[in-house]
């Protein structure tokens, strides 16, 4: 099986890298006036429809005497694929008051979903200068989109940090290489497979970086709880098949679930009303199945292939774990928060309220390439139109009058531009109108940047008050385009969609724990602490990002507006990441639970055995998305900082000490479940398992009751997977798997 998944996995990458498929998507809001105004020209005005660049040419002695090379490199320009239309160098307004540069635009009659990325580096190479020239020239404008960044160590960094992670929490390479090999077949079978599924839709091109992040985590952190379970039931048992079986039945089941909560959370997505954002969570939730088919399959099959080798190579000054010890740290961390229980829920609370309240403050937008480093061209041009034209210049809007609907060119070349003189704007291009005359177009430059508040007011301003009244006499109708437009009403409909989608995601998610865990209490609680463990990611996005705390130390110069679509891939995310976190622990609490019927002693243990796997599991992730905060784009900083910090606060003030003492409080009403819901309710547990705690008394003693079950499993062994050797220490049953929930 071993052989068999690696082999698949191989064939899958080299296949899809020999097809050169790359996730393409276009930034389309159905039903808003940015969208209405794109159809509009698609269908009219097409060599306006498409994406856009902008040529700056620059020399602080006087561009204009450069005009004869300027001229040759539009030519050159205007014979590249997919170009519609090049703006004229010296038409008025296109020379900067100075002299010193002017901007030409160039349109293209295709979005970004037909072009390809050499799209970019083309139209640099024809605007460079001819030999001899000392004149500049930058290429930005919505076409930047296309500078890549030739790479980053953010993958690197990740692996690397899982490497180490894994050699500290196991102790030997050989545990330690069976996740590394899990996370990598499920990385490429699954990114393999988004590719392929961009030949059917639109897939966003972020989708590979963003799920790779999900990827690696997961991948890894499903197959560390499976390769632990298994260790432990071997190391004290000494029997390794029966090892493996146990392991794949309690683990594997919890890595079911834990995936199926994730999968759940992010395939909430398809409620934003967007579809690139719907299939971000597609693509997510496809690589996220793998990795659980891989954890279920793969895992186990190399777990065999090791063998006896599992625990060579030993670091100096490590041993394996063997399940629940009394004397471990983690026990003792377990009797700690037991002990001080309303401390450290005052405490957390604190934490997760303090961290939290920057998120009340969040501005939703979108960064413009003032954010970007500036060894990026489309930095370089961003600044020299800044400089020499306003930052308003950076991001134009586009005025699609449809003419159809009444009144004439004419009528619009006499009313539009007087009700567009306003001081947020500081220039408006004279009227261009299609062949058929039934569309003009107008370009408004405002006054500030394109990430600005003001920029948005002013939008708004022409939807609802300049445009109406401008082609009211004619009968005209008046759309609001351009990127900058486009990217405010996407955070418009994310806003408007966030309390749907967050509600429907809770809802779900609680179901399924209530189904799980058999209890309303702890699934309510589940849902609650998951939320001001996202409040915290929110917070400290809003903190650093809007209010610049230390933002130099991510490597952005200024403040920049939370990008419209973190908030709700960032939810998706994370909720899905805590509810496993959360699985992992009570699984496990759960089981002492049944054996022993004692909620504080269920909860040490729980932490005993769990502490360190959930810890591993979250440094692992921790690593992998902090490691994308070394990324140059700031959307891909926001996502790495926000799901990194929340994941951290997630893993030790919630599930280290909140989850624990807010147990302790709650005592055996943690498992309160009216008996009417119980009746209904479908039973996850193997068949014959009985459901809650062990009776402190019966006909025969406890040690009675335990050599019987033993008795029991030395009839079945031979036919039960997971079953206890004869040879099994009865005195020690902590880590015996008992439910097929447990970790």
């Amino acid at each position: 099986m071993a052989f068999v998944w690696i082999a698949v996995g191989l064939a899958t990458v080299i296949g899809v890298a020999a097809l050169g498929i790359e996730p393409q998507s276009e930034l389309r809001v159905a039903g808003t006036d940015s969208q209405v105004a794109i159809d509009l020209l698609k269908e009219r005005f097409p060599e306006f429809s498409g994406v856009s660049a902008q040529v700056v040419f620059h020399d602080p002695d006087g561009v204009e005497r450069h005009a004869d090379a300027i001229a040759a490199s539009l030519a050159r320009i205007s014979l590249l694929d997919s170009v519609a239309w090049v703006s004229d160098p010296w038409e008025p307004g296109a020379v900067a008051s100075d002299g010193t540069t002017t901007v030409v635009t160039v349109r293209y009659d295709k979005s970004q979903t037909d072009l390809t990325i050499e799209t970019y580096p083309a139209l640099v190479a024809a605007a460079q200068p001819p030999p001899g020239e000392s004149y500049r020239v930058e290429v930005g404008g919505a076409l930047g989109f296309f500078d890549a960044d030739g790479g980053s160590l953010a993958e690197l960094v990740g692996f690397v940090g899982a490497v180490l992670i894994l050699l500290f929490a196991f102790g030997s390479a050989g545990a330690a290489g069976i996740p590394l090999i899990a996370a990598l077949v499920g990385l490429g079978i699954g990114l393999s497979s988004v590719r392929l599924l961009a030949l059917v839709v639109d897939m966003p091109s972020s989708a590979l970086q963003l799920t790779t992040m999900i990827g690696i985590g997961v991948g890894i952190d499903y197959a560390l709880l499976i390769v632990t379970r298994q260790r432990e039931t071997q190391l004290r048992y000494r029997w390794r098949q029966n090892a493996i079986g146990a392991a794949a039945r309690t683990a594997g089941r919890s890595v079911a679930f834990a995936g199926g909560t994730v999968m759940i959370a992010i395939l909430g997505l398809v409620l934003s009303g967007v579809p690139f954002i719907a299939w971000m969570g597609v693509s997510a939730a496809i690589v996220v199945l793998v990795m659980v088919l891989i954890s279920a399959t793969l895992v186990p099959a190399l777990l065999e292939l090791f063998g006896g080798n599992l625990d060579r190579w030993r670091l100096p000054g490590t041993r394996p774990s063997i399940g629940y010890d009394p004397g471990s740290r983690w026990a003792r961390w377990g009797r700690h928060v037991s002990a001080h229980s309303w401390p450290y829920v005052a405490t957390a609370l604190v934490i997760l309220v303090g961290l939290s309240l920057p998120l009340f403050g969040m501005h939703l937008g979108q960064s413009d390439a003032g954010s970007l480093p500036e060894s990026r061209g489309h930095r370089r041009a961003y600044d020299l139109i800044a400089a020499h034209y306003g930052p308003g210049a950076n991001g134009p809007l586009l005025i699609a009058v449809d003419l159809r609907s009444g009144g004439t060119v004419t009528d619009v070349a006499a009313d539009l531009p007087i009700v567009l003189a306003r001081d947020d704007v500081s220039a408006v291009t004279p009227v261009l109108v299609n062949d058929a005359g039934d569309t003009a177009i107008y370009t408004v430059e405002p006054v500030a940047a394109p990430d600005s508040t003001d920029t948005e007011h002013l939008v708004a301003a022409l939807r609802h008050e300049v445009l109406p009244g401008g082609v009211e006499r004619s009968g005209a109708t008046a759309h609001v385009a351009g990127t900058t437009a486009n990217f405010i009403d996407l955070a418009d409909r994310v806003g408007a969609r966030m309390p749907w989608f967050i509600g429907a995601i809770v809802a779900v998610s609680f179901l399924f724990l209530v189904v799980l865990f058999r209890s309303i209490v702890v699934a309510l609680k589940a849902a609650v602490l998951n939320l001001l463990s996202i409040g915290a990611g929110y917070g400290v996005l809003v903190a650093v990002f809007q209010w610049g705390w230390g933002i130099g130390l991510i490597g952005l110069n200024e403040p920049v507006p939370i990008t419209s679509v973190i908030p709700m891939f960032m939810f998706a995310v994370l909720f899905g990441l805590s509810m496993d976190y959360e699985v992992f622990l009570l699984s496990r609490v759960r089981e002492e639970y049944q054996r022993t019927g004692d909620t504080t002693e269920s909860v040490i243990r729980g932490i005993a055995v769990t502490g360190r796997i959930i810890t591993s599991a979250a440094a692992i992730m921790v690593t992998a998305f902090f490691g994308f905060v070394l990324s140059r784009d700031p959307l891909v900083k926001m996502v790495g900082l926000g799901l990194g910090t929340a994941i951290l606060v997630d893993a030790t003030v919630v599930r280290c000490m909140l989850v624990p003492s807010t147990m302790r409080l709650f005592g055996a009403a943690n498992w309160w479940l009216p008996g009417w819901l119980d009746r209904i309710l479908p039973h996850t547990e193997a068949p014959g398992q009985r459901v809650g705690p062990t009776p402190r008394s019966s006909g025969r003693s406890r040690q009675g009751a335990r050599g019987s079950r033993a008795g029991s499993n030395r009839s079945t062994m031979a036919s039960t997977v997971g079953a206890v050797p004869a040879s099994a220490n009865p005195s020690e049953d902590a880590s015996q798997p008992r439910t097929s929930a447990g970790v």
